[in-house]
């Protein structure tokens, strides 16, 4: 078989969360997160597309603070 030519047979968003997320994203949300932190809230709010922020938010904050993550869901 020719290198060129291998099946993908995974998901894309199983690829994009199992690569790109921690090696492009993970570094930003650990940022984000900390500067949360630092405000001391009693809610966080995040768009949640991939989930890093979420994860990283219910890392970080205390277990009293309420984190609301909103989906999009598309057709």
């Amino acid at each position: 078989m020719d290198r060129a030519q291998v099946d993908f047979t995974a998901s894309f968003a199983e690829v994009y969360d199992r690569y790109l997320v921690p090696k492009d994203f993970a570094p930003h949300a650990a940022r984000l997160s900390e500067r949360e932190c630092h405000r001391a809230p009693k809610r966080a709010r995040d768009g949640a597309g991939t989930g890093v922020v979420t994860r990283e938010l219910a890392r970080i904050l205390p277990g009293n603070v309420s984190i609301t993550a909103t989906i999009s869901m598309s057709r």
